[in-house]
């Protein structure tokens, strides 16, 4: 699978990109969510907000690898905290309470 493959040249866990993957999209790569915690529509298998994603060098957010290309690297390199429920780094609810 490609998460593995990415996962282990980016020494990230896989298992984890696969459960942000599976909330976030249920790997589907043309998911969109209309209104996220934060307001903004959100797109892919990542569910990026589009000025994020397309300033990080995204062209297509329908395009499952470029949106691991773009998403696991940053994964690697920032942490999990773009998305914080789905990697188990905190509650919904909590994270509802920080957005009141």
């Amino acid at each position: 699978l490609y998460i593995d493959q990415l996962a282990t040249r980016l020494k990230i866990d896989a298992a984890r990109v696969k459960r942000i993957v599976k909330c976030e999209s249920n790997y589907r790569p043309a998911a969109v969510n209309p209104k996220d915690i934060d307001g903004h529509k959100k797109y892919g298998l990542l569910q990026w907000y589009l000025p994020t994603y397309y300033g990080l060098g995204g062209k297509n957010w329908k395009d499952w690898k470029e949106n691991l290309d773009i998403g696991m690297p940053k994964m690697a390199k920032d942490g999990f905290g773009k998305w914080p429920v789905c990697s188990g780094a905190i509650a919904y609810e909590e994270l509802l309470k920080q957005w009141k």
